[in-house]
């Protein structure tokens, strides 16, 4: 898959996540004809279109279920929040 730079650094994925790939890969092949992405494509594919604060808000609430505790319940108005946090930051 082409990249702006057209160089990747290495990532070392565990062999649960790539499964996730491998099987996403592998049913996409068998229902659609013309997607043809191999799992490391996919994986590709999929974390280009997560934007930082996306990631900041998962871990935020995985971190918090992770320790027994109750995420906000509005996951939208939390997504927005940390947007304009990351934003002012200039992170975003």
């Amino acid at each position: 898959m082409e990249t702006k730079t057209n160089s990747a650094a290495p990532v070392a994925l565990p062999v649960e996540i790539l499964e996730v790939f491998e099987n996403s890969s592998d049913y996409l092949k068998r229902r659609y004809d013309s997607i043809l992405l191999s799992p490391e494509e996919l994986i590709v594919f999929f974390l280009s279109s997560v934007a930082s604060h996306e990631v900041v808000t998962s871990l935020e609430r995985q971190v918090l279920i992770l320790s027994g505790k109750n995420p906000p319940a509005d996951e939208d108005e939390h997504l927005m929040q940390t947007y304009l946090d990351m934003e002012n930051e200039g992170l975003a």
